[in-house]
Order: structure tokens, then C-alpha cells, then sequence
């Protein structure tokens, strides 16, 4: 099993609504599920903007928070 960590479409909207939402295609939509690691997410830091949702396989699938602007591979979705 990989031990790749990786980013999915998932961040938390600091703009209003203060939600993690699906960032795929605008109206973005709050989360109807989740896998969030017991311990995650945090509360997020204001002063510091940009929390993503990333995607642990040998964490048995759970999602973790983490900066969006740290270096991950992604998942793509296509139609």
C-alpha cells in the first residue's frame, strides 16, 4: 500500500460560510459525508488562510487537514 498522501477537492471556505465544502464547481457544496481521521479536522488558523482536505490510503482512507499550500500529489476527477 502506497503511503502517498493526497489532496481531493475538499477545503474549508473561509469567505461567510466558514464550512469545509467540495471545491469543484461553483455554488460549492458543504459536505454531506465524511472520513475524518478521529483527531482532524482541526480548528482551522484565521491568520493563516488556505486549509485543504488531503487523503491518507494507509491511514485506512481517512481525510486529514492540512495547508493547501503544501506539495502533494492530487486526485482528478473526469467525465
Amino acid at each position: 500500500m502506497t503511503k502517498d498522501i493526497y489532496w481531493t477537492s475538499g477545503r474549508y471556505s473561509q469567505e461567510g460560510n466558514k464550512r469545509w465544502e467540495w471545491a469543484t464547481t461553483q455554488p460549492y457544496q458543504q459536505l454531506s459525508y465524511t472520513n475524518w481521521n478521529p483527531t482532524k479536522p482541526v480548528q482551522p488558523d484565521f491568520n493563516m488562510p488556505g486549509y485543504c482536505m488531503d487523503i491518507s490510503f494507509f491511514q485506512t482512507g481517512h481525510w486529514f487537514d492540512g495547508r493547501c499550500s503544501s506539495n502533494m500529489k492530487f486526485i482528478c476527477e473526469s467525465k
